[in-house]
């Protein structure tokens, strides 16, 4: 692999890294997605809230 070029996961976990970093910053959570049964569960990370929302 030539030198400064990344493969699709590593690009996927820095931009993950760097979107995180700055919702965190903008709004002292994780991003929230409404849930649902068909999602594979371990994409969610804590308990849904009052409004069906999880992070």
């Amino acid at each position: 692999m030539r030198k400064g070029i990344v493969n699709v996961k590593q690009a996927m976990e820095i931009y993950f890294t760097k979107l995180l970093k700055e919702w965190k910053a903008f709004n002292s959570t994780l991003p929230m997605t409404e849930w649902t049964e068909e999602t594979e569960q371990f994409l969610f990370e804590g308990e849904k809230d009052e409004e069906g929302y999880i992070a």
